[in-house]
C-alpha cells in the first residue's frame, strides 16, 4: 500500500499516486500555490492556470484587461464610439481658461464641464494632471487621471455613472496615498444636486 502514496513534500499530507510517477512530490494544493504570482500590470496575485486566455505557466497577466496594452485600449474605445451599440462616446467641449477644446467622456462630464464654464471655474485635464499610486503594496507604480481638476480650489474631481469594484479599488488607493489631496466623486444624485442633470 506505501508504494501507491506519498506525503507531500510542502505540506506532508499523504496522496494517492500512480505507481509509475516518481518527481513532483506535491499535492494539487501545494502545485496550485506554488504557482501563484503577481500580475505584471495590477500587481494581484494569480494562479496562471485558472485565467481565461492565455494559459499555462507563460500567464503573465491576472486577466485578459490587464494584458491589453494602453494602444489596445484606445482602438478599442475608437472602435466602441463608432459602433451603434458603443457604450463610449467623447465630446469636445470648449475650455476659456485654457482657450481650446478638450475632449470629454461621456454626457455626465459633458454637462459638468459645461456647468464649471456656466459658473466661471477654472479646470483643467489631461495627462499633464496626475497623480501616482500603488495597489495592493506592490512595486507597481499606477497613474490616475482625474476627469476634471479645479484651479481655484485645488481639487480633483471624478465623475462617475457606474462606480465598479474596481474602480473602488484604485479610488481608494488614491485617495489613502495623496491624503493631501481633496479629492471628490460626484455621481448622479450630486450632479442632480447641483441641478446639472
Amino acid at each position: 500500500m506505501g508504494q501507491y502514496y506519498y506525503r507531500c513534500e510542502n505540506c506532508d499530507k499523504q496522496i494517492k499516486r500512480h505507481p509509475t510517477i516518481i518527481v513532483g512530490m506535491l499535492c494539487q494544493k501545494c502545485k496550485t500555490q506554488s504557482r501563484i504570482r503577481k500580475c505584471v500590470t495590477c500587481g494581484i496575485k494569480f494562479s496562471p492556470h485558472t485565467v481565461k486566455g492565455k494559459r499555462g505557466e507563460k500567464a503573465l497577466y491576472c486577466s485578459l484587461k490587464c494584458s491589453i496594452t494602453k494602444e489596445s485600449r484606445e482602438n478599442l474605445s475608437k472602435k466602441a464610439c463608432n459602433n451603434k451599440g458603443g457604450r463610449v462616446e467623447f465630446y469636445k467641449v470648449f475650455n476659456p481658461y485654457l482657450q481650446k477644446e478638450i475632449s470629454v467622456q461621456g454626457t455626465y462630464e459633458l454637462k459638468y464641464a459645461q456647468y464649471l464654464n456656466k459658473n466661471s471655474l477654472r479646470w483643467n485635464r489631461g495627462k499633464d494632471i496626475s497623480l501616482y499610486y500603488q495597489l495592493n503594496e506592490t512595486d507597481i507604480t499606477k497613474t490616475y487621471y482625474p476627469d476634471f481638476y479645479l484651479i481655484d480650489t485645488n481639487e480633483y474631481v471624478e465623475i462617475k455613472g457606474y462606480f465598479s469594484s474596481e474602480n473602488i479599488i484604485k479610488m481608494d488607493a488614491v485617495k489613502k496615498q495623496h491624503p493631501e489631496k481633496q479629492i471628490k466623486i460626484l455621481f448622479f444624485e450630486d450632479l442632480k444636486k447641483l441641478n446639472i442633470l
